[in-house]
């Protein structure tokens, strides 16, 4: 059992002050005018709010049987197996102060306040629901009994010099902590900072009393279906399913000559039903098709402004939804148009698949040589979502981590010298103390660049990579500079930069209509970002004292060459931008490179 306990207090008083209330034009900006500082001290804060927040004290329970035998069946063969059972219970709230997700066929209290005369038959549902509350269960989800984890694998000795070896084994993975989802029961109360409509009038020693009407407190539970309406929302899906992985392998190993030894295997996985989120209040795909141009609808009919059925109604208080009088198409024809965006976390839409190669070879002790090489040709799907939530078409790409191949390769070598050894071995004294005990390590490593992230909302017309992208370069372009935009209007124009790097009116890229849903996945395979091999080494040694008593030196050096790589470093992804396909290495944030050569010396004394 994990006993889980907030401790985000949140800000009972926060205030900020900018130059607006002492520059000449409360509503323009301009060098010579305005102080923060000095309008901090006459008393007419910018801005500021007051929070309440729910400090949860969560539960979750988790229970693992397991067994497991090794049988050896024969003298060749021998068999692993093992069953293992996950219960792993959703979390629940000391003091039922959490959410059970969303009821889509909820009745809305709102319904009774909605003027029929203006707007016949016009009704709303959806509303969140509560652990612990109207006969919910007190945990957030429902609890997953079927996470039944087998695992098999086999070992077959073909002949005296060749192994067979293979397994399938199933596993479920833990959830994220989306399940704490506490809304209703944490509040926040801005700061009103003009007496008039237009804001252009500060409020008269503000700081003295900036909360004149009180703190707004939350409500719980006990606003029901009316909970959070005008804003947007994050609910948990509560049939929420365990994701789980299938991983399988099956290889040979083959001894070789001088304490060698190579080996093969193909490694796989299956990953399914694995954690997600989606919106869940979008425009139905009749709308869509009304406003998306490429669908032969015009996006300004979504765009259009209709009446407000919540306008000044009560419940809406602070937000839009109850100041504006008109609302836009696209606005009230969601399903739950009384919320904002409604995000449904655990969710169980993404899946992967993951095929490689993977060879080591491997020399063990021969003539103090320890070798380990590995290649590993690899590749892995992620599928994430939609990329149509109208129509349910999903979003599959390579993974943003894929790497197709890798070489690691560590060498360890003890230097066969001093007393007893192939060289100096008839040293004795101080000289043997030193000729002795010296071991090497090189560790190599290269592998394939990470792929590009794509634009987001946009059509690839033709394949734009630039062969052989120089690295090199103060500013590195990687693909041709040609876009364009589908308008409103229907017309196409070509982007600024893309016209003065001499595209013409020829693109590569086509931002998609407003409305228009994604049309292409999230990574590129074909165009990967900056790698280069890479090399660690030390050189350790050790030095014996008396026969109970020894002293161990080691100098070790990261990134031996001193190389610089950008190898997170991604291509700008902003259609719109002059700096659209390039890097600036010099700029690469550090998180997005690799470190400076690094050494470090040590001393140890062993007793």
């Amino acid at each position: 059992e994990i006993q889980y306990i907030s401790q985000n207090y949140g800000a009972a008083l926060s205030l900020g002050a900018d130059p607006g209330w002492t520059q000449q034009n409360y509503a323009t900006a301009d060098p010579l005018s305005g102080n923060s500082i000095a309008s901090f001290l006459l008393g007419t804060p910018s801005s500021g709010s007051s929070t309440y927040t729910t400090l949860g004290v969560f539960m979750y329970r988790y229970y693992a049987p397991w067994v497991q035998d090794n049988w050896r069946v024969t003298r060749k063969l021998t068999l692993n197996l093992g069953l293992r059972w996950d219960f792993n219970v959703p979390a629940n709230e000391r003091f039922n102060r959490l959410n059970r997700g969303f009821n889509p066929t909820l009745s809305s209290p709102l319904n009774q306040l909605i003027n029929q005369t203006q707007f016949p038959g016009y009704q709303v549902q959806g509303g969140l629901l509560f652990a612990g509350v109207n006969g919910q269960p007190r945990t957030a989800a429902n609890a997953y009994m079927k996470a039944v984890q087998p695992r098999f694998g086999v070992a077959y000795q073909i002949n005296s010099k060749l192994v067979m070896r293979g397994g399938w084994g199933r596993y479920y993975t833990n959830p994220s902590n989306n399940y704490l989802q506490t809304t209703g029961f944490n509040t926040s109360t801005p700061i009103i900072t003009a007496s008039n409509a237009t804001g252009s009038l500060p409020i008269s020693n503000a700081i003295n009393n900036p909360f004149p009407t009180g703190i707004n407190l939350p409500a719980g539970a006990g606003l029901g279906a009316l909970t959070y309406v005008g804003h947007s929302l994050t609910v948990v899906n509560s049939n929420f399913i365990l994701p789980h992985v299938d991983q399988f392998s099956a290889g040979f190993q083959y001894q070789l000559p001088k304490h060698s030894k190579l080996d093969v295997s193909y490694v796989g996985s299956r990953a399914n039903q694995l954690e997600s989120y989606q919106s869940i209040n979008y425009i139905p795909l009749s709308l869509r098709q009304q406003c998306n141009q490429m669908e032969g609808g015009n996006p300004l009919y979504c765009d259009q402004t209709l009446p407000n059925p919540f306008y000044q109604m009560a419940p809406f208080l602070g937000t839009s939804y109850y100041t504006n009088s008109t609302l836009t198409r696209s606005t009230l024809t969601v399903p739950y148009p009384q919320f904002g965006g409604i995000t449904e976390d655990d969710m169980n839409a993404n899946k992967s698949w993951y095929n490689a190669m993977q060879t080591t070879y491997e020399v063990r002790a021969s003539g103090g040589l320890t070798l380990i090489a590995n290649y590993t040709l690899s590749k892995q799907v992620y599928q994430n979502g939609y990329l149509d939530i109208q129509k349910l078409v999903p979003e599959r790409s390579i993974y943003q981590y894929d790497q197709t191949h890798g070489i690691n390769v560590t060498a360890v070598w003890a230097v066969p010298a001093g007393p007893g050894k192939h060289w100096l071995n008839s040293t004795h004294g101080i000289v043997g103390r030193l000729a002795g005990g010296w071991e090497t390590n090189l560790m190599f490593h290269y592998h394939t660049g990470l792929p590009w992230a794509y634009p987001s909302n946009f059509i690839y017309v033709s394949k734009a990579n630039i062969p052989n992208v120089n690295w090199s370069q103060p500013v590195v372009h990687a693909v041709q500079p040609c876009a364009a935009v589908w308008n409103d209007n229907g017309t196409i124009t070509m982007e600024k930069y893309s016209v003065s790097a001499g595209c013409g009116s020829s693109y590569n890229f086509l931002i998609e209509p407003r409305y228009a849903p994604a049309a292409e996945p999230t990574y590129d395979g074909q165009l990967r970002l900056h790698t280069v091999p890479s090399a660690d080494a030390a050189l350790n040694k050790s030095t014996m004292i008396t026969e109970r008593t020894r002293v161990q030196f080691r100098a070790e050096a990261f990134n031996l060459t001193n190389t610089y790589a950008f190898n997170q470093a991604q291509f700008n992804r902003t259609l719109t931008s002059s700096s659209f396909g390039t890097i600036v290495p010099g700029s690469a944030s550090f998180s997005n490179t690799n470190v400076p050569r690094s050494i470090q010396l040590s001393v140890k004394f062993i007793f």
